[in-house]
Protein backbone atom coordinates (compact mmCIF):
# COMPACT_ATOMS: atom_id res chain seq x y z
CA UNK A 1 0.00 0.00 0.00
CA UNK A 2 1.41 3.36 -0.63
CA UNK A 3 0.43 7.14 -0.74
CA UNK A 4 -2.56 8.49 -3.17
CA UNK A 5 0.11 11.38 -4.03
CA UNK A 6 3.76 12.17 -4.09
CA UNK A 7 3.63 15.60 -4.09
CA UNK A 8 1.82 18.73 -1.67
CA UNK A 9 0.41 20.72 -4.19
CA UNK A 10 -1.82 17.60 -5.78
CA UNK A 11 -3.07 17.01 -1.70
CA UNK A 12 -4.29 20.91 -2.17
CA UNK A 13 -5.96 19.67 -5.18
CA UNK A 14 -7.78 16.91 -3.37
CA UNK A 15 -8.79 19.20 -0.81
CA UNK A 16 -10.96 20.42 -3.65
CA UNK A 17 -11.84 17.69 -4.74
CA UNK A 18 -13.43 16.44 -2.04
CA UNK A 19 -15.47 19.83 -1.47
CA UNK A 20 -16.78 19.56 -4.95
CA UNK A 21 -18.13 15.58 -4.20
CA UNK A 22 -20.14 17.00 -1.26
CA UNK A 23 -23.74 18.08 -1.96
CA UNK A 24 -23.40 21.33 -0.30
CA UNK A 25 -26.80 23.30 -1.68
CA UNK A 26 -28.51 25.02 0.80
CA UNK A 27 -26.18 23.52 3.92
CA UNK A 28 -24.40 25.28 6.60
CA UNK A 29 -20.98 24.65 6.30
CA UNK A 30 -17.92 24.52 8.76
CA UNK A 31 -14.43 25.28 7.45
CA UNK A 32 -11.71 25.28 9.96
CA UNK A 33 -8.71 27.53 9.47
CA UNK A 34 -8.16 30.54 6.53
CA UNK A 35 -4.87 29.62 4.99
CA UNK A 36 -5.83 28.03 1.59
CA UNK A 37 -7.97 31.51 0.89
CA UNK A 38 -5.44 33.70 2.50
CA UNK A 39 -2.91 32.75 0.19
CA UNK A 40 0.35 32.88 2.40
CA UNK A 41 1.51 29.56 0.68
CA UNK A 42 2.57 29.81 -2.51
CA UNK A 43 1.04 25.79 -2.79
CA UNK A 44 -2.64 26.65 -1.44
CA UNK A 45 -5.66 26.40 -3.51
CA UNK A 46 -8.92 28.09 -1.99
CA UNK A 47 -11.27 25.80 -1.40
CA UNK A 48 -14.13 28.31 -0.18
CA UNK A 49 -15.38 29.17 -3.39
CA UNK A 50 -16.10 25.91 -4.26
CA UNK A 51 -18.85 25.64 -1.55
CA UNK A 52 -20.67 28.69 -3.07
CA UNK A 53 -23.73 26.79 -2.82
CA UNK A 54 -23.58 26.21 0.36
CA UNK A 55 -25.95 28.35 2.59
CA UNK A 56 -23.94 29.65 5.12
CA UNK A 57 -20.23 28.96 5.16
CA UNK A 58 -18.37 29.55 8.30
CA UNK A 59 -14.81 29.92 8.67
CA UNK A 60 -12.58 29.63 12.08
CA UNK A 61 -9.55 31.23 12.35
CA UNK A 62 -6.79 32.04 15.04
CA UNK A 63 -4.45 33.99 13.50
CA UNK A 64 -5.90 37.34 13.11
CA UNK A 65 -3.39 38.48 10.04
CA UNK A 66 -4.86 35.42 7.96
CA UNK A 67 -8.03 36.58 8.07
CA UNK A 68 -7.12 39.85 6.81
CA UNK A 69 -5.49 38.56 3.83
CA UNK A 70 -8.10 36.06 3.26
CA UNK A 71 -10.98 38.42 3.45
CA UNK A 72 -8.85 40.45 1.03
CA UNK A 73 -8.14 37.70 -1.48
CA UNK A 74 -11.23 35.36 -1.37
CA UNK A 75 -13.99 36.65 1.51
CA UNK A 76 -14.77 39.78 -0.16
CA UNK A 77 -15.72 37.94 -3.44
CA UNK A 78 -18.37 35.75 -1.39
CA UNK A 79 -21.75 36.95 0.01
CA UNK A 80 -22.17 33.58 1.82
CA UNK A 81 -19.26 33.21 4.12
CA UNK A 82 -18.33 34.28 7.66
CA UNK A 83 -15.47 34.28 9.73
CA UNK A 84 -15.24 33.84 13.06
CA UNK A 85 -11.78 34.49 15.24
CA UNK A 86 -11.12 31.48 17.22
CA UNK A 87 -9.50 28.23 17.90
CA UNK A 88 -10.82 24.51 17.03
CA UNK A 89 -9.84 23.36 20.43
CA UNK A 90 -13.14 25.68 21.58
CA UNK A 91 -15.69 25.70 19.82
CA UNK A 92 -17.80 25.99 21.98
CA UNK A 93 -16.99 30.11 22.01
CA UNK A 94 -18.28 30.13 18.48
CA UNK A 95 -21.00 28.03 17.58
CA UNK A 96 -24.37 25.66 19.55
CA UNK A 97 -24.23 22.40 19.21
CA UNK A 98 -26.10 20.60 16.16
CA UNK A 99 -25.32 23.44 13.49
CA UNK A 100 -23.39 22.33 10.77
CA UNK A 101 -24.28 19.43 7.78
CA UNK A 102 -20.48 19.61 7.01
CA UNK A 103 -17.21 20.27 8.59
CA UNK A 104 -13.88 20.33 6.49
CA UNK A 105 -10.56 19.88 8.39
CA UNK A 106 -7.79 19.72 6.04
CA UNK A 107 -4.84 19.53 8.93
CA UNK A 108 -5.75 22.23 11.42
CA UNK A 109 -6.64 19.47 14.08
CA UNK A 110 -3.13 18.24 13.81
CA UNK A 111 -2.13 21.23 15.39
CA UNK A 112 -3.25 20.94 18.44
CA UNK A 113 -1.97 19.12 21.39
CA UNK A 114 -2.51 15.00 21.45
CA UNK A 115 -4.42 15.66 24.82
CA UNK A 116 -6.86 17.35 23.25
CA UNK A 117 -7.64 15.40 20.16
CA UNK A 118 -10.32 13.44 21.41
CA UNK A 119 -12.15 16.20 23.20
CA UNK A 120 -12.23 18.46 19.87
CA UNK A 121 -13.32 15.55 17.69
CA UNK A 122 -15.88 15.66 20.20
CA UNK A 123 -17.02 18.89 19.87
CA UNK A 124 -16.90 18.44 16.02
CA UNK A 125 -19.51 15.96 16.41
CA UNK A 126 -21.26 17.77 18.60
CA UNK A 127 -21.41 20.45 16.39
CA UNK A 128 -22.64 18.32 13.68
CA UNK A 129 -26.57 18.22 13.03
CA UNK A 130 -27.58 14.28 13.03
CA UNK A 131 -26.47 12.99 9.42
CA UNK A 132 -23.93 15.33 9.40
CA UNK A 133 -20.26 15.09 7.72
CA UNK A 134 -17.05 15.66 9.09
CA UNK A 135 -14.48 15.93 6.09
CA UNK A 136 -10.90 15.20 8.23
CA UNK A 137 -7.22 15.51 7.16
CA UNK A 138 -4.41 14.74 9.81
CA UNK A 139 -1.39 13.81 10.57
CA UNK A 140 -0.43 10.76 11.81
CA UNK A 141 3.13 8.84 12.88
CA UNK A 142 4.15 5.40 14.96
CA UNK A 143 3.95 7.14 17.80
CA UNK A 144 3.22 11.01 18.77
CA UNK A 145 5.70 13.88 17.69
CA UNK A 146 6.27 17.35 17.79
CA UNK A 147 7.52 19.31 15.04
CA UNK A 148 8.66 23.09 14.99
CA UNK A 149 6.39 23.36 18.03
CA UNK A 150 3.55 23.42 16.00
CA UNK A 151 2.90 19.99 13.64
CA UNK A 152 1.50 17.57 15.54
CA UNK A 153 1.51 13.84 14.08
CA UNK A 154 -0.59 11.44 16.21
CA UNK A 155 -0.28 8.07 16.71
CA UNK A 156 -2.09 6.17 14.00
CA UNK A 157 -3.60 3.53 15.75
CA UNK A 158 -5.19 5.46 18.24
CA UNK A 159 -6.60 8.22 16.16
CA UNK A 160 -8.49 5.67 14.09
CA UNK A 161 -10.03 4.28 16.91
CA UNK A 162 -11.12 7.69 18.16
CA UNK A 163 -12.41 8.50 14.83
CA UNK A 164 -14.01 5.35 14.52
CA UNK A 165 -15.72 5.89 18.05
CA UNK A 166 -16.86 8.92 17.22
CA UNK A 167 -18.08 8.64 13.66
CA UNK A 168 -19.35 6.00 11.35
CA UNK A 169 -16.52 5.95 8.51
CA UNK A 170 -16.96 5.87 5.03
CA UNK A 171 -13.79 6.75 3.45
CA UNK A 172 -10.24 6.39 5.35
CA UNK A 173 -7.66 6.93 2.48
CA UNK A 174 -3.53 7.53 2.78
CA UNK A 175 -3.01 10.60 0.96
CA UNK A 176 0.60 11.94 1.33
CA UNK A 177 3.94 11.17 3.02
CA UNK A 178 6.43 12.74 4.81
CA UNK A 179 9.67 10.56 5.78
CA UNK A 180 8.94 7.17 6.96
CA UNK A 181 6.48 7.23 9.25
CA UNK A 182 4.87 10.71 8.98
CA UNK A 183 1.41 9.70 7.14
CA UNK A 184 -1.43 12.24 6.01
CA UNK A 185 -4.43 10.51 6.20
CA UNK A 186 -7.71 11.81 4.93
CA UNK A 187 -11.18 10.47 6.85
CA UNK A 188 -14.69 11.28 5.86
CA UNK A 189 -17.16 10.47 8.31
CA UNK A 190 -21.16 10.40 9.12
CA UNK A 191 -22.55 11.50 12.94
CA UNK A 192 -25.59 9.37 13.68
Amino acid sequence: MRAKFDRVHDVYKEYVRIAEREDLKDKVVLKTDCHNESGIYNHSIPIVPVMKEAKKVYCLELDEDVIRKAQKKTFDKLDNVFVNHGSISNLDDCYVNNTFDFIFDYSTIDHIPFEDLKETLISYKDKLKVGGVINLVIWTSDKYEIENNNQMYFPKKEVDDMIKELFVIDKDEWLLSAGCHKRLWYYRGVKE
